[in-house]
């Protein structure tokens, strides 16, 4: 089996630094963590921001 590898140049790079915040929120939409916790705790009509919500922005600081 033969393996090839690619030489790029470095102006033909771009790097990006996304740290776990996208891994982790792909994560908690994956296994509806949201809607799950909003069916346990429940959702009020005056709310602006459900209980779900907030404990997935919880989790990222």
């Amino acid at each position: 089996m033969e393996t090839s590898v690619v030489q790029l140049k470095p102006q033909e790079m771009e790097i990006q630094n996304i740290d776990h915040l996208g891994i982790v929120a792909g994560i908690i939409d994956s296994i509806g963590l949201v809607e799950i916790i909003n069916e346990l705790i429940g959702v009020e009509i005056g709310e602006k921001v459900s209980p779900g919500h907030v404990v997935k922005a919880m989790t990222f600081f």
